[in-house]
């Protein structure tokens, strides 16, 4: 069962699935689909499975390449993206160029905690919006780990969270799929330096894949420097049945950016408003991923998954109560300027599974798919303020010590069940495919700590579905 040396599939209810992959780029084991370099099959599921035909897909699907981008010699995805994608924009509201806001078609993700996030993003599997804020971190993969990038648009609502305007699907590398080594080292203005590897590899059954890049750059404005480290990891074990992989996704970052300046200010535009301003962000992810044959038409996959992120932020602010009196003490506030640190500690984990499979019922070719998944995470946040007064250059000169202002450990658990059916069929002069999906998510009781401990006794539940009917007329 398998491969023939022929280029033979046995697997002969899932060929739909592969139909349009160039033979010379068609992996082993068809679940391996995805970590391909070329792109002809979508992910309309988040766990491992085999995609459905990119023709076959109710929507304008938008997919891009290594190759693509690589070519575009784009410094991160949010940039790449911006440049090449359709109805996406990029917004820079924290002043820095890895720390992008990415729109499409009106709904973000975000760095910025509080923005209404409105797009799911997946990194081979796992949904990678933080525990705390649903927010989307761009700076903490490596672009030269990226196989392939998915822009799937519409609310799906076996994506779950934040799908409402779309979701983003990325898929790493595998040393099976990009064999060698490559390193490049360059520099450019603003005291820009970049250096980057490349390596991956396999044996009879194994393979293996590590890439990172370190970037340092001063930045065009003033004070507004950043320093990146990545890297990104793979080992993989697969033959005809069976495909696993394990990946390490690590980030170390420290970014400052430069605040919107006033109006008055554009004759200088390098100038800052108000500094510092930085992040410092740090990054441990790990996910196992694995699919099995069970007979030619059934197949079993799943994910497990654990990932910690923390950010500390220090934020310079002009003080909007300067010169005001306090109402409680009498007092006036001296301080014109505050220094404002804020720090988050995020842990996430989860694991899910899912079945596939296909099946002739009545005339028609179904592909069932029934999966369900928990996602899990826990927050600590911190936040503080310090007084302080601006320097001639409106640097700001700490006056005081930090003062706590709010402390909140949080936790949330997503449990959810899903099921789709793809139909398709032909008749005389016409072929058609209909989709039915639907997915059951429950909310378990969500935990606030302020000095007292509060506890959400009631449960969120909801139900959400999608059908579409695709069809063309034969010509005569």
């Amino acid at each position: 069962m398998g491969w023939t040396p022929h280029g033979g599939v046995k697997f002969a209810g899932f060929a739909l699935a592969l139909a349009l992959v160039p033979a010379a780029a068609r992996a082993a084991n068809p679940a391996e689909v995805f970590e391909l370099p070329v792109v002809e099959v979508v992910g309309t599921t988040p766990l491992p499975g085999l995609g459905t035909a990119l023709k076959d897909v109710p929507a304008n699907v938008q997919t891009f390449s290594s190759r693509d981008l690589s070519r575009s010699r784009s410094a991160d995805m949010t940039e790449f993206l911006d440049r090449n994608a359709n109805s996406v924009g990029v917004g820079s509201a924290q002043g820095n160029p890895y720390q992008q806001e990415l729109t499409f078609r009106g709904f973000a993700a975000s760095p910025l905690l509080g923005t209404p996030q409105g797009i799911s993003v997946f990194q081979d599997g796992v949904r990678v919006n933080e525990a705390f804020g649903d927010v989307v971190n761009w700076d903490l993969l490596p672009r030269s780990a990226i196989s392939s990038v998915q822009l799937i648009p519409g609310s799906n609502p076996l994506f779950g969270l934040n799908a409402l305007g779309g979701t983003f699907a990325i898929y790493t590398k595998s040393g099976a799929q990009y064999p060698g080594a490559s390193m490049e080292v360059s520099a450019g203005s603003f005291g820009r330096k970049t250096a980057q590897f490349e390596y991956g590899g396999k044996t009879d059954r194994v393979d293996y894949f590590a890439t990172g890049n370190i970037v340092t750059d001063k930045g065009w404005a003033e004070h507004n420097p950043s320093r990146v480290k990545q890297f990104f990891g793979k080992l993989g074990y697969q033959d005809d049945l069976t495909d696993l992989d394990m990946s390490l996704t690590l980030a170390d970052n420290t970014l400052q950016g430069a605040q919107t300046l006033p109006l008055s200010f554009l004759y200088m535009p390098r100038q800052p408003y108000t500094f510092p301003d930085a992040n410092q962000e740090r990054l441990a992810f790990v996910t196992v991923k694995g699919s099995r044959f069970l007979s030619d038409s059934v197949l079993l996959g799943g994910t497990v998954y654990y990932r910690r992120f923390r950010n500390l932020n220090i934020s310079s602010n002009a003080n909007i109560g300067f010169g005001q009196v306090d109402p409680n003490t009498g007092t006036i506030a001296t301080n014109e300027a505050t220094n404002d640190r804020s720090s988050s500690d995020s842990k996430s984990w989860g694991a899910g599974m899912q079945l596939t499979v296909i099946s002739d019922l009545a005339g028609h070719r179904h592909r069932f798919i029934f999966g369900v998944a928990n996602d899990s995470g826990q927050t600590a946040f911190s936040q503080e303020a310090q007084p302080a007064a601006f320097t001639a250059d409106r640097d700001t000169l700490a006056s005081g010590d930090f003062a706590p202002i709010s402390a909140v450990e949080s936790s949330n658990r997503y449990d959810s069940t899903f099921v789709t059916d793809t139909k398709s069929g032909a008749q005389r002069r016409a072929r058609f495919r209909a989709f039915l999906s639907g997915a059951w998510r429950q909310l378990q009781p969500i935990r606030w700590i302020h000095g007292v401990c509060f506890k959400q006794r009631r449960h969120a539940r909801a139900f959400s579905g999608r059908a579409h009917v695709r069809g063309c007329r034969r010509a005569v």
